[in-house]
């Protein structure tokens, strides 16, 4: 029996692993669950003894008011808030002849966890030192680099992690190091690209959720969590580890990693991630100051990002204003498309351009032969998409791929509403041609064998090396980016109001 599976049937294998019901903790700290609905605590980890030295299942559907009277204090006092806080700070919440515990309280709908964790005396940290390069919203690329490098300074200075990178997600999900600081010694992993299952998708929507992730120790043991039922650990701080990921970390040499989500306009945008050597505990306070650097970043890229489409939707409008000037006047809107296809084609960046209405089609610069224009066409109107962008088209539509050759981008829209008569219901096709031009990624190891094998199961496991390993893609073009999906959803919208 072959028990190869491909990649994507590996990783849709991983995606639906349930992070948040894992029914464990890591146990650097002890956790407990209160059921809003009955005011009893539900759950309870199996080592909060080790922490409280009050039994765990002396506490296990007991009523906070009778056992933890501080307990129903925190609690009652976060309800009159009106739920509004999910993550609360409780300094010092805990003591007896052990010490002191610091604790969180982490609220939802249904229920609250608590969180204990020993006290750690640390010096005050430098907060406002460390937030005042962030206060500056950049307003270059130079400045954006500037702005990138404070952050992981400063975060580095708060956690006194030995390496901090600043990762930026791609449209595929994978991801690329724009920024580290690392200790000597340590390499660099900066440049380098992370297939997308390094990260799945159902990390990332933890990530949107969370303030943070640490794992202070990737080989300490896990304390399961004792009740009725598994219950919803999406909040938690203390969540135990997917044991792919611990694997990964050790892979990597890492003993404790520290992460924090970078979010622009409610998607997440990058990672904050950092890495240890050794085993790590961050205090509360170390971990509010990093989240509160990673929100000020993301607050100043948010606004330098929405500065820069601005300025670019002003250029953009005025270039198209000016190609579309005489369509009105023209009674063949493709002779009016075609006299402007020196910029249509510098609007576009490409080297090949069609324009096709009903039957006919123009074409000039590097475009693909006649009958392959028409089943292009032919092709692109099956579709129900009114934009497409392909710069892999092996990958992406493997139908055009010998339709495109020697060619390998294609970017199209369509263009209802046609206003002459005998064009009236038929649509304005308008087709940017790219050259191929083969593409070098430099990846952290060959993101394409995070496979293992035994005579049994395959399963989906982290990469054994993180060494650059080079990639060469032929048959595709220089990919299009955000600004080319700009270009055309405006020169569509402007078409559209011109033709109509």
């Amino acid at each position: 029996m072959n028990l190869k599976l491909d990649l994507a049937t590996l990783t849709a294998g991983c995606e639906a692993e349930k992070l948040h019901l894992s029914g464990a903790i890591q146990n650097y700290g002890a956790l407990l669950i209160l059921d809003l609905n009955g005011l009893r605590i539900s759950h309870i980890s199996s080592n909060f003894a080790a922490f409280t030295g009050i039994a765990a299942e002396c506490l296990l559907d007991s009523s906070p008011e009778e056992t933890l009277p501080w307990l129903a204090e925190v609690v009652a006092s976060w309800l009159k808030t009106g739920k509004t806080e999910v993550h609360r700070l409780l300094p010092r919440i805990f003591s007896n002849a052990a010490g002191c515990l610091d604790g969180w309280l982490i609220g939802s709908a249904e229920q609250v966890i608590v969180e204990l964790l020993p006290s750690r005396q640390a010096p005050p940290l430098p907060e406002h030192r460390l937030q005042l390069p962030l206060f500056d919203t950049p307003r270059d690329n130079e400045q954006l680099a500037a702005y990138s490098q404070a952050l992981i300074a400063g975060i580095q200075e708060a956690s006194g992690l030995a390496r901090v990178v600043l990762y930026r997600f791609h449209e595929d999900f994978s991801g690329e190091v724009i920024a580290e600081r690392a200790a000597p010694g340590l390499g660099s992993y900066l440049g380098l690209r992370f297939p997308a299952s390094d990260i799945p998708a159902i990390a990332r929507r933890l990530y949107l959720i969370n303030p943070w992730r640490g794992i202070p120790d990737i080989h300490a043991p896990i304390s399961p969590i004792i009740g009725e039922g598994t219950p919803d650990l999406t909040h938690s701080l203390l969540r135990s580890v997917s044991p792919v990921h611990l694997k990964y970390l050790e892979n990597m040499g890492v003993e404790a990693s520290f992460s924090l989500p970078i979010k622009i306009g409610g998607q997440l945008w990058g990672l904050v991630t950092c890495h240890h050597p050794s085993p790590r505990v961050l205090d509360p306070q170390s971990c509010q100051l990093c989240a509160s650097l990673a929100k000020s970043y993301a607050m100043g890229l948010g606004i330098f990002l929405a500065q820069q489409r601005m300025q670019l939707i002003d250029s953009l409008s005025r270039r198209i204003e000016s190609i579309l000037q005489n369509l009105k006047s023209q009674d063949n809107p493709l002779e009016s498309l075609i006299s402007q296809a020196d910029r249509l084609l510098e609007l576009m960046d490409a080297d090949g351009l069609a324009i096709a209405s009903g039957d006919e089609y123009v074409a000039c610069g590097q475009a693909p032969e006649a009958d392959a224009v028409s089943r292009l066409d032919q092709w692109f109107q099956q579709q129900s998409e009114v934009v497409i962008m392909v710069d892999d088209p092996a990958v992406q539509h493997p139908a055009l791929t010998a339709i495109l050759t020697p060619l390998a981008g294609l970017a199209a829209i369509k263009v209802d509403n046609v206003r002459q008569s005998s064009l009236a219901s038929q649509k304005l096709r308008l087709y940017w041609f790219r050259v191929e031009e083969p593409r070098q990624v430099t990846w952290a190891g060959n993101p394409d064998k995070p496979r293992a094998e035994n005579t049994q199961v395959p399963t989906l496991a982290p990469r054994h090396s993180f060494e650059r390993w080079v990639e060469v893609k032929s048959n595709t073009c220089r990919p299009w980016n955000n600004q080319d999906r700009l270009h055309c959803a405006h020169l569509r919208n402007a078409l559209l109001r011109a033709i109509r």
